[in-house]
């Protein structure tokens, strides 16, 4: 490179320091943790399952594990377990320790299973309820004798080796109201026969005998009470490498003409890489997908609407997304030099 190129570089990646701080792009949110409701349990973290049920020594009718999360916007359940002619009841409390909801649900409309709740604190408000593998229904209880079906996403999958249902309902179904400051989720699952919990529950009972229920399991949501949930979700997700040179010079003379920009992640996604002028306006993308860990590469060829782009500053923007939804990004410049 001759000297005046390399001036030029010189005031390009100056003029690149004093503008980068006034550009504005989609931000990467992390929130606790965003499932895909779609009867696979494989977007599930560790430390998100919350029961541990694999002992019990059933082949067919049998809960193994419960799961619970939550993102700024829905509350997450997983359940892994399989049934052979039966069905799987939920119960939910979304103010574990209060006096609201129901400990008594042996005259419920829907779902009647003879279930009543011993459990100290323990009042569900909200019950899941579903037959034989199938979706099911989510309700919200009203009295110890009625209840009215909510939205919910709902989803049971048993094809996989890890045969479970996802179910998402949003904070605004659980918290009409508005979300409860330092509020405790606690949750029991049990299978069921034709009139009454039946089998086999998670958590496992202390001492009592189904239908009668003498645990749950507790989550607090909000452990600063400061009525919103908490976000501790640390993701493994991260971007491993975005590389491509400082400097090119695309003018179709042979040499240097194309940026080619390597990426790698963590995990499998997809990769959005967008360039923009110093001007904020977008000028190239190109979408890659990432099906493994290993390096992948776009080429720029430095064209923008058709034409070689000027002499000047360029922001390349990476933005990943893994299959669970989380996206994270980085921005690097580029000077374009002829």
């Amino acid at each position: 490179m001759n000297s005046e190129k390399k001036i030029l570089k010189f005031l390009f990646l100056s003029s690149f320091i004093f503008h980068l701080s006034s550009f504005v792009f989609p931000a990467a949110c992390a929130p606790y943790h965003t499932i895909t409701v779609d009867g696979d349990l494989s977007d599930w973290a560790s430390d998100e399952r919350i029961v541990l049920d694999f002992s019990d020594g059933q082949t067919t009718n049998r809960i193994d594990a419960l799961y619970l999360t939550w993102d700024a916007d829905n509350l997450y359940i997983g359940i892994s377990y399989r049934v052979d002619g039966n069905g799987i009841l939920l119960y939910l409390d979304r103010d574990y320790g209060s006096s609201a909801g129901f400990d008594d649900l042996t005259s419920i409309d829907s779902w009647d299973k003879n279930a009543v709740f011993s459990v100290s604190g323990f009042h569900p408000d909200f019950q899941w309820g579903s037959w034989d593998g199938s979706d099911g229904n989510f309700y919200k209880i009203l009295t110890a004798t009625s209840t009215q079906g909510i939205s919910a996403t709902l989803k049971t999958d048993f094809s996989s080796d890890d045969p479970c249902s996802e179910i998402s309902v949003s904070w605004d179904e659980i918290f009409p109201d508005g979300f409860v400051k330092g509020a405790k989720i606690a949750i029991f699952a049990s299978l069921c026969d034709g009139s009454s919990l039946a089998v086999d529950c998670a958590p496992d009972n202390q001492t009592a005998e189904l239908p009668a229920v003498d645990t749950t399991a507790v989550v607090n949501c909000d452990s600063n009470a400061d009525g919103i949930p908490d976000n501790d979700y640390i993701s493994d997700f991260e971007i491993r490498k975005f590389e491509f040179p400082e400097v090119f010079s695309p003018n179709g003379d042979g040499r240097n003409d194309n940026l080619d920009i390597a990426v790698s992640l963590s995990a499998p996604g997809s990769a959005s890489i967008s360039v923009f002028d110093i001007e904020g306006r977008k000028i190239f993308s190109s979408l890659l997908e990432i099906p493994d860990t290993g390096e992948y590469s776009v080429r720029w060829t430095g064209k923008a609407g058709g034409k070689y782009a000027s002499n000047g500053i360029y922001i390349v923007h990476l933005l990943a997304t893994n299959s669970a939804g989380e996206e994270i990004s980085e921005n690097k410049g580029v000077a374009v030099v002829k």
